[in-house]
């Protein structure tokens, strides 16, 4: 392989380890949004908690709760 293809492969690895570094983050970052609009709606009412869901449909029993 001569210098420039190792140049060329030395890029693409980093430029991969860079996306994958920047594609955890965004994913990191949805993570936590998400969690905070799940607790924004339970706080507000908007959604219950799935204890409350499974007593409604009477699977207490099959939910082990």
């Amino acid at each position: 392989m001569t210098e420039a293809n190792m140049a060329q492969s030395d890029e693409i690895v980093s430029g991969e380890t860079e996306y994958t570094e920047n594609e955890e983050r965004e994913d990191y970052l949805d993570y936590c949004a998400a969690a905070e609009a799940i607790d924004e709606a339970l706080e507000t009412g908007e959604i219950r908690p799935l204890e409350e869901f499974i007593k409604e449909l009477g699977l207490e029993k099959d939910c082990g709760l």
